[in-house]
């Protein structure tokens, strides 16, 4: 059995993991960059399809990642995701599941919907419309790339002239405007990670004082992980952010405020080189051994 590892860094840790699990499974792995992507569209099962996959066999990916937060591309990978699934094959993130996470507007949507706490939000375009987004949010805000992730972009604006200055330099790039109210949570969040409808493990994610911007919580920015067990209602929300956005692996961020728990971020490809260091359990191992289950149904 041939099993396409769909990623942008096939030796990035967590891929590499991933990889090395599906290896010990006696699996043929095929690590596939979605930018190297060619499909010839005017064949109902394109060459590519039958290049990765064994004819007859069960077809299935596990998708690390599109690679890109430029709006064209992110929409053609989607597209050449959907393809994939045209085509018998299963996704692991499925291409509704990415479009829904990877994009923070609907994911917010999504949660609200469901009557799940997440920060107040307003996604706008303009100048204009983002200033008086700034004001209804209390004059304390986040804003956050649409698409985008690791913390990279997202800035905290608690000085209208300051803001004024951002949002006019963004207008001119033509940039979407995605303002959420900050969320005081004692520069600490929970990350829960969530396959097959369970919570695997979690961690604590904590920014030491010393930090630039203490508030942001990501590894990726310093924070550090701390083994934690979820309570059963920490453990609800984070099994309903991930139906949501219809994910069956999913990193769910979780901050603990003074009006109880909220959801920060719904993830669809969740790194966990930090979270592994603080379980014993293989979650690695775990996610292909779900995989392979449902790739054989």
């Amino acid at each position: 059995m041939r099993v396409v590892v769909l990623t942008p860094r096939s030796l990035a840790p967590v891929s590499r993991s991933i990889i090395d699990a599906l290896k010990k499974r006696d699996i043929t792995v095929m690590k596939l960059n979605p930018g190297r992507i060619v499909l010839d569209l005017n064949k109902d099962e394109p060459d590519l399809v039958k290049k990765y996959f064994t004819e007859g066999a069960p077809r299935g990916g596990i998708v690390r990642g599109i690679g890109t937060n430029k709006i064209k591309m992110i929409y053609h990978r989607l597209a050449m995701l959907e393809m994939f699934e045209e085509c018998g094959v299963y996704l692991l993130n499925s291409r509704r599941c990415l479009e829904l996470a990877t994009n923070k507007a609907l994911t917010s949507f999504k949660l609200t919907k469901l009557g799940i706490s997440n920060p107040r939000t307003i996604l706008c375009e303009g100048f204009k419309d983002a200033i008086e987004a700034f004001k209804k949010l209390g004059c304390d805000v986040v804003i956050k790339p649409l698409f985008g992730s690791k913390g990279i972009g997202v800035m905290r604006l608690t000085d209208e002239g300051f803001a004024s200055n951002v949002f006019y330099n963004l207008d001119r790039m033509d940039e979407v405007f995605y303002v959420q109210e900050y969320v005081e949570h004692g520069n600490y969040d929970i990350r829960a990670m969530v396959l097959g409808g369970q919570v695997l493990c979690a961690m604590k994610r904590i920014t030491g004082e010393q930090a630039l911007s203490p508030w942001k919580t990501n590894v990726f920015m310093g924070a550090k992980g701390q083994a934690c067990e979820l309570v059963e209602e920490l453990k609800e929300l984070a099994i309903k952010s991930a139906d949501a956005v219809k994910g069956e692996f999913i990193g769910v961020d979780i901050a603990e405020t003074a009006k109880g728990p909220t959801i920060i971020e719904v993830n669809s490809v969740p790194g966990f080189t930090e979270l592994q260091q603080t379980t014993s359990l293989d979650i690695a191992q775990n996610l292909v051994d779900y995989f392979l289950k449902q790739l054989k149904r």
